[in-house]
């Protein structure tokens, strides 16, 4: 009972904090998964993944990657934060970057080197959040859509890789100069509706920290509301079986939509 306590009163205390944070500032941190000391079951999985470099150099000789490819991913898969920094400098090589990524999760199946290759996709985005202009820049040159890659993603077997694609979303979603377009952000913010189940989903944690990032933005909160996406937070908060973690979240979410004077009439 004393731990339970401990936790709830630690969700108060963090919950707080945010708040006087934005009250001081008047500005919310790009990437929540800072705020928080928890690390979901996604997190806990892409240090795992991290530790498994694929064998790039066998890609390679069975022809299943370009050479371009290959020196690229190889070169970059070994460079710390610094160096990724300074390989990244030349435009040429931030089109290839693109490209590279792009290429491999559609061509790659293997389900650990997808798995290594989209966490290190969100590593290095998180290291420079700008770098997501490196994609939007490389699908406008090619006449391409960008999110149709990740959407893809979403068809994949494996939970990890649909996750951590659903994460990679958000920060290109948030970070990026322009908005989602229409169509696109209303089937993200669906699907991630969906996901909001209180039992049975062992990733929740994780949509909840893309909620987080999506509602901070005044487009998106107005898009969330229009499907109907408060009842889906409700549903889940008002589940005792829920932890503290997800609790946190989740009220952080609704407090962000208060930011519009509109929602927050429809909330009261």
């Amino acid at each position: 009972m004393t731990h339970l306590t401990q936790e709830k009163d630690a969700v108060v205390r963090r919950l707080s904090d945010d708040i006087n944070q934005f009250k001081t500032s008047h500005h919310l941190p790009d990437d929540l998964e800072s705020m928080s000391d928890a690390i979901g079951h996604l997190q806990k999985q892409a240090q795992e993944v991290m530790s498994q470099k694929p064998k790039w150099q066998s890609y390679f000789q069975g022809q299943m990657i370009t050479k371009d490819d290959f020196d690229f991913i190889s070169n970059f898969d070994v460079l710390n934060a610094e160096g990724r920094t300074k390989l990244l400098s030349d435009p040429n090589t931030r089109n290839q970057c693109a490209k590279t990524f792009l290429t491999l999760m559609a061509k790659l199946f293997k389900q650990q080197t997808l798995r290594y290759l989209l966490t290190l996709m969100d590593q290095f985005l998180r290291e420079d959040k700008s770098r997501v202009e490196i994609f939007n820049t490389y699908a406008k040159m090619k006449k391409e859509q960008l999110w149709a890659y990740f959407f893809n993603m979403f068809a994949n077997q494996d939970q990890f890789v649909v996750y951590q694609t659903s994460r990679i979303l958000a920060k290109l979603a948030c970070w990026s100069v322009e908005r989602m377009p229409t169509s696109d952000l209303s089937y993200y913010l669906a699907w991630l509706k969906e996901q909001l189940k209180p039992q049975g989903n062992e990733y929740l944690q994780s949509v909840c920290r893309c909620l987080q990032m999506m509602l901070r933005i005044e487009p998106y909160r107005e898009a969330f509301v229009a499907i109907d996406g408060i009842p889906s937070i409700m549903h889940v908060l008002n589940n005792a079986s829920v932890g503290f973690q997800v609790q946190y979240q989740l009220i952080f979410c609704l407090w962000v939509l208060t930011f519009n004077r509109n929602i927050a009439t429809i909330m009261t």
